[in-house]
């Protein structure tokens, strides 16, 4: 938003416009000028941008006022950098009866009760640029007992966590699945993609 303050006592025709510029993020140059179509906003002080009207990447919007008085007008400018980065992907496997947005899910089931995972149908990308189904998705999971954590199992004498797909390919990993192996404990799944 611009805030156009003109102290003149005589009545003049204001003109406005945005200009809006693709930056080279690491030299700051000028690649080139975005022309933004059907925009009514470009020649008002605010300028209001639809979602996926600019890539990602920086740039450089300049607002310019010109005072039209016969000759010569009189015009100033002053410039600002916006920064669009991805939004990501909104992780979740399971359908739950409030919509959930990323984060820890914890659910309750009894003994041979089933949870379906289904991560293809449940994640979504706010960007709408990745297909959902060409991802991979890797669970991981920790026991929590007495309300602590007890860590993602990995490897040993590495830092790398263990997923359920390790388990399932290899199996002397077993000792290590107790996280997906047990039964009456609380389990925390970790989504991936």
């Amino acid at each position: 938003m611009s805030v156009t303050n003109i102290n003149c006592s005589i009545s003049l025709a204001n003109l406005k416009k945005w200009t809006v510029y693709k930056v080279n993020e690491l030299t700051g140059k000028i690649q080139k000028q975005i022309f933004i179509k059907n925009n009514p906003t470009i020649n008002y002080a605010d300028l209001i941008l639809q979602p996926q009207t600019l890539s990602y990447g920086v740039y450089k919007c300049v607002y310019t006022v010109t005072m039209a008085y016969n000759s010569p007008n009189f015009t100033n400018s002053v410039e600002t950098y916006i920064k669009i980065i991805p939004s990501g992907l909104v992780l979740s496997s399971l359908k739950l009866s409030q919509p959930i947005y990323g984060g820890t899910i914890q659910i309750t089931r009894g003994q041979n009760q089933t949870i379906q995972f289904d991560p293809f149908l449940f994640t979504y990308d706010i960007d709408n640029v990745a297909v959902i189904t060409s991802l991979t998705f890797k669970y991981s999971c920790q026991l929590i007992q007495s309300n602590l954590p007890q860590g993602y199992p990995v490897i040993p004498g590495s830092n790398q966590t263990i997923y359920l797909n390790d388990f399932k390919l290899n199996a002397s990993l077993s000792q290590l699945n107790a996280c997906f192996n047990s039964s009456g404990n609380i389990l925390l799944k970790r989504l991936c993609s």
